[in-house]
């Protein structure tokens, strides 16, 4: 067999020196590099994501407008949510009465504390379950009151209307809505 000459032996070191070399590269630099770009990436997809959502809430107006806005709105809805029970009760009955609507019992339930933070303010939830009776042109305009502009902030959950045959004006009402209270604190 035949031994390397001098030339050879060198040709052999330096190339497994390069390659140590590039091993040694690849560990310490290339892949702590290639996690690094990597995170990168993450952080500007999270970023890009946070921008799309703020421009989606925003509306395409500028971030200072959009904060105005949304703060407005915010003491809207706190203007809408009193802070005693007795006041949506009250309302409830009041507009009832007004359209000439016959109640016949009107039972709130305990409140509940609805989960989450709006700075400022402890948003409950409480059922109001009402019976009453009247003509189908009232029951409907009471209704519409509820879902589009009463006083206070109430959502409807259940209702059920019956009558007593076809054609009868006078129909029966059990509608159950959901009050919101807003107290400060929180």
């Amino acid at each position: 067999m035949m031994q390397p000459t001098k030339e050879q032996k060198k040709i052999i070191y330096i190339s497994a020196v390069l390659l140590i070399f590039l091993f040694l590269c690849v560990i310490f630099i290339y892949n702590p590099q290639k996690n690094r770009l990597k995170n990168i990436k993450t952080r500007l997809n999270y970023a890009e994501t946070e921008i799309a959502e703020i421009n989606r809430i925003t509306q395409g107006l500028p971030l200072e407008q959009a904060v105005r806005d949304l703060n407005t709105k915010l003491n809207q809805l706190a203007a809408k949510m009193p802070s005693r029970q007795d006041d949506v009760v009250e309302d409830l009955s009041n507009e009832a009465r007004r359209l000439k609507l016959n109640v016949a019992k009107m039972d709130p339930d305990d409140s509940q504390v609805i989960p989450g933070k709006i700075t400022g303010y402890v948003i409950k939830e409480f059922p109001v379950n009402i019976k009453f009776s009247g003509e189908y042109r009232n029951i409907a305009e009471y209704l519409g009151k509820l879902r589009n502009d009463f006083p206070d902030l109430v959502r409807i959950r259940q209702i059920t209307i019956k009558g007593n045959g076809e054609g009868q004006v006078i129909l029966d009402v059990d509608l159950q809505v959901w009050a919101y209270l807003a107290e400060a604190g929180g």
